[in-house]
């Protein structure tokens, strides 16, 4: 028996996503898939969700219910399907349910936590915690 080649082609349609399309700046900081299967971009000027045609744009904005600073360093997804932003003020709690932002504190001190050099991990007990570089002057810290 000789052995048979299948051949399979298999095109994939790219798209070009650029500020004339929706993004809100062509400085992506970080890019994310949630688990509803929504893209998020985050940028120096704002937040970017896409859902493969349309786009919204979050932005800080004197209202109280906003992103507390447009520059966006990363997103993450809690096991609810909220999700947390790191920007310059701090970490930031978002329900994409009731599309609310929340400063999120540090269970201890209760104060800000702050996100030079900050990134998150979840432990195996499931509390998600802070890991701060030494350049942050931070310390690790559970969050609430």
């Amino acid at each position: 028996m000789s052995p048979i080649l299948l051949v399979s082609q298999h095109y994939f349609p790219v798209e070009r996503i650029t500020e004339k399309t929706g993004l809100t700046n062509r400085e992506v900081n970080y890019i994310f898939k949630d688990s509803r299967g929504f893209m998020w971009f985050a940028t120096s000027h704002g937040l970017n969700r896409y859902d493969g045609s349309e786009w919204i744009e979050y932005k800080h904005s004197e209202k109280d219910n906003s992103l507390p600073h447009n520059h966006v360093r990363w997103v993450s997804e809690d096991d609810d399907q909220n999700l947390l932003f790191g920007t310059p003020l701090g970490i930031v709690f978002f329900s994409p349910f009731t599309h609310t932002f929340q400063l999120i504190k540090d269970a201890e001190t209760h104060a800000v936590i702050n996100t030079p050099g900050v990134e998150l991990f979840r432990a195996k007990d499931g509390n998600l915690y802070t890991i701060c570089t030494p350049e942050s002057g931070d310390r690790m810290s559970l969050m609430q």
